[in-house]
């Protein structure tokens, strides 16, 4: 299958998907979509339900007519509509940024707790109000990170922001690394 057939089909996909969400019928959206009227005059004009329908059973599916819906629904991102992110909205889209900054910042962790056991050491998030806090939230809760001996006692304390810095230049020797070796 080429490539342009497949994007087509995934735009049928993702229009029924959206009439799904949307609990409308192809007849109501095809009513939201302007076209130009065939005299000219007329800038009231919809397209045809059977036009919707034509396009949708052919799996022809252009990108002006993905533009047209997401002016019909600009909630809706184009980028998925015409299958090029896997994100409806903006909100989707900022949920899978922050789910990504948690799973880097979980991965962070683990590296430095498995460099700390090395020595017998390992790191600790003490949030004073004992609410989970994600990673994106840490720079304004009140929290801090402690590395602590096989006792539980503390040998040194960081902040969130010293504890962002550092992640942050292990960020940066990976970077490095994965240049270097890829």
């Amino acid at each position: 299958m080429d490539k342009s057939s497949s994007s087509e089909n995934i735009r049928v996909s993702r229009i029924k998907t959206l009439l799904k969400e949307k609990n409308i019928t192809q007849e109501e959206l095809a009513g939201m979509i302007p076209v130009p009227s065939r005299n000219g005059k007329d800038p009231s004009s919809t397209m045809e339900p059977q036009n919707l329908s034509r396009c949708l059973t052919s799996g022809k599916i252009s990108e002006k007519l993905c533009r047209k819906i997401h002016e019909a629904f600009p909630e809706i991102r184009i980028a998925w509509l015409l299958g090029d992110d896997e994100y409806m909205t903006e909100y989707d889209w900022a949920d899978s940024v922050q789910d990504m900054k948690n799973r880097v910042a979980d991965s962070m962790w683990g590296i430095i707790e498995n460099s700390l056991r090395k020595e017998g050491k390992s790191l600790k998030f003490v949030h004073r109000t004992g609410q989970h806090v994600d990673s994106s939230q840490r720079l304004r809760a009140d929290c801090y990170y402690s590395i602590v001996d096989r006792s539980g006692k503390e040998l040194k304390r960081l902040t969130a922001l010293e504890m962002v810095q550092f992640e942050e230049k292990i960020q940066e020797y990976c970077d490095f690394m994965t240049g270097k070796y890829l």
